[in-house]
């Protein structure tokens, strides 16, 4: 196995070792990642977070039962020892349990200076040439470097994280999901920094931060109760009945352009209708004639020129009235935990 920068690139090897960015929380993001890309390739936490005062002792003695090995190798290949030579002349290896002991070590040293590579390979150019006072192969020395010098300018940053959390809002056409995982992201990083938000800050930031048409479902979620207890609420259960939200915004924004396409194809055919009745020159524009009133449903004129008082648009009504009543439901199935999408109640599935 080889133990330099340039060495395994199978399985979690150079190719798949994550690249240290700069900016603010980049380390905070990267440490995981680069403990779970050490941990496929075989190497413990203790072969690089672990300090070994006997490191320098250990390696120069794997190296030197490297040497011995490699100069015996040779004297046989070319030779110049035999088997019985070295027996005669009273040459002995060593014992079953010094190969045992040897063998845990040189494993230990292996590991611990491919983590060395792993980590110096992750790092850009200008780190590198500021890591060169670290000895090579001494793992955890180059992860205390980076440690002491990372964990310090995250705490300078949590000034800006904090002021990006604050600020964070659900932006145009993006889903709750996606949203939920931009503050999760930023929560991650202040946790990491040890200054994650409080419970409530962390809901009030997610919930009250969606856009209006989500308001409905959170004031339902609120009615139920479910928002009481911010350190004690189920994300997810929350996160499910507004997707539930979002699939029925959907369906009925779906109807009203339903609405609005059969509004434009009668407004359309009403239009050829007065062209057409233009050649019979009626007594006045738009009396008359087989005219169809869409406001009162009386004929002899149109809507534009009707006396009756005018009524709202059947789509308004309609989706103003949906809604509300969604609202109302939504409200009193949480309070009783008997909440269930569309789709389950299909299925005779309950969420809840």
């Amino acid at each position: 196995m080889s133990l330099s920068a340039h060495g395994d690139d199978k399985g979690a090897g150079l190719a798949q070792v994550p690249r240290l960015a700069q900016g603010a929380g980049a380390y905070a993001a990267w440490r995981p990642q680069m403990e779970n890309a050490l941990l496929r390739a075989g190497i413990a936490e203790r072969d690089y977070k672990e300090k070994n005062d006997d490191w320098p002792a250990l390696v120069a003695a794997v190296d030197s039962w490297v040497r011995a090995d490699e100069r015996a190798s040779i004297e046989f290949a070319l030779g110049r020892l035999s088997a019985s030579a070295a027996k005669s002349s009273g040459a002995a290896g060593p014992t079953a349990a010094e190969k045992e002991a040897r063998r845990g070590v040189v494993e230990m040293v292996t590991r611990t200076k491919k983590a060395y590579a792993l980590l110096f390979h992750a790092l850009s150019d200008e780190l590198r040439r500021l890591v060169a006072s670290v000895p090579q192969g001494d793992a955890n020395g180059l992860w205390s470097w980076l440690e002491s010098r990372f964990q310090s300018t995250e705490q300078d940053n949590v000034g800006d994280l904090w002021d990006q959390f604050t600020k964070m809002e659900q932006e145009d056409d993006e889903c709750f999901d996606r949203y939920k995982a931009r503050v999760d992201h930023v929560y991650s990083l202040l946790a990491h920094a040890k200054d994650k938000p409080s419970p409530g800050l962390y809901t009030h930031r997610l919930l009250w931060k969606l856009r209006p048409k989500y308001t409905p479902a959170v004031l339902a979620l609120k009615a139920s109760g479910k928002l009481s207890e911010p350190q004690k609420i189920v994300w997810d259960e929350i996160a499910s009945f507004i997707n539930n939200h979002e699939r029925s915004e959907q369906r009925l924004n779906g109807r009203d352009d339903d609405n609005v396409q059969g509004h434009l194809t009668m407004a359309a055919t009403d239009g050829a209708r007065r062209t057409a009745s233009t050649n019979q020159a009626p007594a006045a524009a738009g009396q008359g004639g087989d005219f169809v009133c869409f406001n009162c449903g009386g004929k002899g004129h149109i809507a534009r020129h009707c006396s009756k008082p005018r009524r709202g648009r059947r789509g308004e009504k309609r989706g103003t009235e949906a809604g509300a009543k969604v609202t109302e439901q939504a409200s009193t199935l949480l309070r009783t935990g008997a909440y269930t999408s569309d789709e389950e109640e299909g299925n005779g599935e309950q969420m809840y």
